[in-house]
């Protein structure tokens, strides 16, 4: 059963990208389905994006990229996470649920300092 899924990822598109480098030199390469690293370079994107318009707000503590519920060619997909410290500034912020087709996850709490 698990064959029969494998084959069928196996005819997917790929490209190849660096896995290791030393220096310049790129000393290992990784076969990545194409589709999804795709979306994971169009998801970097939304995120520059996303920091660049919410990063000074008063209330945001951080912004990162997450992993989704969704799947392309075996892999999971991106999310973009915004920690905001109470309601009042989500509601303030009124952040879509996607940006580009890239999810949006706005979540309430706090970074605790661990010093």
């Amino acid at each position: 059963m698990g064959q029969d899924n494998e084959s069928a990822e196996d005819d997917r598109p790929t490209v190849r990208v660096p896995k290791y480098k030393r220096g310049d030199e790129v000393i290992a390469w990784s076969e990545i389905d194409a589709e999804w690293w795709e979306h994971v370079q169009h998801a970097e994107g939304v995120h520059e994006k996303v920091i660049e318009t919410y990063r000074h707000e008063p209330g945001v503590e951080y912004i990162e990229m997450g992993r989704g519920e969704e799947t392309i060619g075996g892999h999971v997909t991106e999310t973009i996470n915004i920690l905001v410290a109470d309601e009042k500034t989500r509601a303030r912020l009124d952040v879509p649920n996607e940006i580009e087709g890239i999810p949006i996850i706005v979540e309430i709490g706090s970074i605790l300092d661990t010093e």
